[in-house]
């Protein structure tokens, strides 16, 4: 399945959030995960069913501030690459980075 970006109403993400981001997102096999650039699943979206290794390349590098895994499981790192904290998540809401256990 192709990645999806998805565009809501321009918003100003707190710059804090946004260098908290996701910046590597590694699937399991039929997984797929929206990433949201604000809190609670709002602003800007981007949904994929395939590795991502540098968010870069899809204009979504460090705005990942909540996430919904819809199916499957997914490592999470704070680096592109696979690099710097990882965290591996399955289908469940992550409503806020903030979270202690989301990578930073």
């Amino acid at each position: 399945m192709p990645a999806r970006r998805h565009r809501s109403p321009p918003s100003r993400s707190h710059p804090f959030l946004r260098a908290r981001g996701v910046a590597t997102a590694l699937p399991a096999a039929g997984a797929e995960i929206a990433l949201y650039e604000r809190d609670s699943f709002r602003g800007r979206s981007f949904v994929s069913g395939q590795k991502i290794s540098n968010f870069a390349n899809v204009d979504f590098n460090d705005r990942a501030a909540s996430v919904i895994i819809r199916s499957g499981a997914w490592q999470l790192c704070s680096d592109a690459c696979s690099r710097g904290h990882c965290v591996t998540r399955i289908h469940d809401q992550y409503p806020c980075n903030q979270n202690p256990t989301w990578p930073r």
